[in-house]
């Protein structure tokens, strides 16, 4: 039963992002970067898509990533992270995504921007890959693993396929631990009208060191992304006096309510947005 619900809910992931990332895009304004991601503010930040790229210095900062790394980008959008990657690295970058259409903008996206001979995207799920063990150097995956019921599939499938000693990190979403019957309300909102499945950072933890992953450090940033939710939701009432395709517009209204509920749980601090490293032992 339990392998059944697995493959349905991967289905209704592919259908979710073949449905959304055009409308992501849009929203985000960031075709140029292509990023699906949350941005990230500091001082240093000027706009919104420059924001975008800050969350991927950072991310990648953390990861310590090297020219001679192959890198797995697990969820991996349209591609935006992995070719900002390639450009700035030159390392060699394999996505994947369960969104066939996804892949196919992804690797269009590679061509335009130059880096299709070092970068490959693949429709795969990245809790049963064709991978053959101990082959990355790094995995990233960013905003993908709230996708998954079960983390520790995932987990242990990042073990098998990272050489030891090697680098996983996890940049999401992770329910605060200790939470009333209240806060536990608005935790199973999130989860069904976002369809995630979001665990505290302790359990995650947990998960991480039952699959084989050491020197596990988590940064929380929920302060730094907070206002990607402020701008998106003033984006999304804008785009929604434009739209006149009523299906359109009931889709647009479902998202603003959804980043509405994310954000008032983020500054209740019943959620939070952090990134997590770890090393496979």
């Amino acid at each position: 039963m339990y392998t059944i619900n697995c493959f349905e809910q991967s289905k209704q992931i592919e259908k979710f992002y073949d449905l959304y990332h055009k409308l992501y895009l849009d929203i985000w304004g960031n075709y140029d970067n292509l990023a699906l991601h949350m941005g990230y503010y500091d001082t240093s930040i000027k706009s919104h898509e420059e924001s975008l790229l800050r969350l991927n210095e950072v991310i990648f900062e953390i990861a310590k990533i090297r020219q001679n790394d192959l890198v797995l980008d697990a969820g991996c959008g349209v591609g935006g992270s992995s070719i900002w990657l390639a450009k700035l690295k030159g390392c060699k970058v394999i996505g994947i995504s369960l969104a066939k259409k996804e892949i196919k903008l992804a690797r269009k996206f590679s061509k335009q921007n130059k880096v299709d001979n070092i970068i490959r995207f693949e429709a795969m799920n990245m809790i049963n890959t064709n991978f053959p063990n101990n082959f990355f150097n790094v995995i990233i995956a960013i905003e993908s693993t709230c996708y998954i019921i079960n983390k520790l599939f995932f987990l242990r499938e990042a073990s098998r396929i990272l050489k030891q000693g090697e680098r996983l990190i996890i940049s999401d979403y992770f329910f605060n631990k200790s939470y009333s019957l209240t806060e536990k309300y608005y935790m199973n909102c999130i989860n069904k009208e976002s369809s995630i499945n979001l665990c505290s950072f302790e359990n995650f933890e947990s998960l991480m060191k039952l699959s084989g992953f050491g020197n596990i450090k988590q940064y929380n940033i929920s302060s730094n992304i907070r206002e990607s939710y402020e701008k998106g939701i003033i984006k999304l009432s804008k785009l929604i006096e434009t739209v006149t395709d009523p299906l359109l517009k009931k889709e647009i209204l479902e998202e603003k309510k959804r980043n509405s509920l994310e954000l008032f749980c983020l500054n209740r601090k019943i959620l939070q947005y952090g990134i997590v490293s770890a090393i496979k032992i």
